[in-house]
């Protein structure tokens, strides 16, 4: 097996083991300007009009619930998540 092969496991692995501290983790390590970036980065897309919004690997899924919020109600959008238990957390209300 080459290394390619095993780490994606390891990663799904590592990423589903932090899940649940990763959102804490980013703003504290951050000091916050993830927060300021994140809105920003949605009002740059809205600017846009997109018809549809794509984030790969969205973590958390705190820039796709910020970029879905700044957009247009037609707007398609789709969130693409590496780990499963991360999916867990950004589809709780």
């Amino acid at each position: 097996m080459t290394t390619q092969e095993t780490s994606g496991p390891l990663v799904r692995k590592m990423f589903s083991a932090i899940a649940a501290r990763y959102d804490f983790a980013n703003h504290f390590l951050s000091f916050g300007w993830d927060l300021f970036w994140r809105r920003r980065a949605a009002r740059i897309v809205r600017a846009w009009q997109p018809a549809h919004v794509l984030d790969l690997a969205t973590g958390s899924g705190d820039l796709a619930l910020s970029l879905r919020a700044a957009c247009r109600a037609e707007t398609h959008s789709m969130f693409l998540r590496v780990a499963g238990q991360f999916l867990a957390i950004v589809e709780t209300p």
